[in-house]
């Protein structure tokens, strides 16, 4: 999914030293809408965690979707 997510965001780091985070939306094998988010390191992408889409970030991958049709 991070390589054709559906919007990607970056969330700006909650506080000073630590690395802004890359939000990625989209859906698994299964269409489930997933969020997975991550920091960029020098030499790849950490992902921090995967969790079923958020009721806050949903406008962003609803208008994604309709955009796709």
């Amino acid at each position: 999914m991070i390589d054709n997510p559906l919007v990607t965001l970056t969330l700006p780091a909650p506080e000073p030293g630590i690395d802004d985070r890359l939000v990625f939306f989209g859906d698994d094998l299964t269409g489930r809408a997933l969020e997975v988010v991550a920091v960029r390191l020098p030499d790849c992408l950490l992902v921090i965690h995967v969790q079923d889409l958020q009721t806050k970030f949903r406008p962003y991958y609803d208008q994604a979707r309709e955009e796709q049709l």
